[in-house]
C-alpha cells in the first residue's frame, strides 16, 4: 500500500527533441516584417529604424526580436505622448515634484526622506486638482453654451 506508482519521475519521460526554431514561419517575425513594410511605405527623411535593423549583421531571429521590440517601444512612446498631451498639468507637476523630491533627499536623515515623499505627493495632487479644475470649467462652459 505504501508503494509508489512512479518512484523516479525523471525516468518515465520521453526525451525532448530540441530543434532550432524556423524564423521564416514565425508569426512574430511575419508581423514585424509587415510592420517594417508599412513603415517603408510611409514617406520619411533618413533611414527607417526597421531598415537599420535589417542591415545589421546578426541572426534573423535576433533581427525579428529587435523589430518586435522597436514596434512595441514605438507604440508605448505614442501612448505616453498622448497621455502627456491629455493630462499636461499632472505631468508638469509630477516632473516638478520629482525634481523637488530629489533636492529634498539631500536633507540628511529621516527628515529628508519624509520631505521628499511629501513633496512628490503634494505636487502630483496639485496637478490632479488643476486638471480637475480645468475639466469642471470646460464642463460648465459647455453646459452654459447649450442652455
Amino acid at each position: 500500500m505504501s508503494e509508489l506508482t512512479n518512484p523516479d519521475p525523471a525516468t518515465d519521460q520521453e526525451p525532448k527533441t530540441t530543434s532550432t526554431p524556423d524564423c521564416g514561419t514565425c508569426p512574430f517575425r511575419k508581423k514585424a516584417m509587415e510592420d517594417a513594410e508599412k513603415e517603408k511605405a510611409q514617406p520619411r527623411n533618413g533611414k527607417s529604424l526597421f531598415a537599420e535593423i535589417s542591415n545589421l549583421k546578426i541572426s534573423a531571429r535576433a533581427k525579428a526580436e529587435l523589430a518586435i521590440l522597436c514596434a512595441r517601444a514605438k507604440k508605448l512612446g505614442r501612448a505616453i505622448i498622448s497621455f502627456v498631451r491629455r493630462h499636461k498639468h499632472i505631468c508638469e507637476n509630477a516632473v516638478i515634484g520629482a525634481i523637488l523630491a530629489h533636492l529634498m533627499l539631500l536633507v540628511p536623515g529621516l527628515l529628508g526622506s519624509f520631505l521628499a515623499l511629501a513633496t512628490m505627493a503634494l505636487s502630483v495632487s496639485n496637478g490632479v486638482l488643476r486638471e480637475l479644475q480645468e475639466s469642471l470649467a470646460a464642463l460648465f462652459t459647455a453646459e452654459t453654451a447649450y442652455a
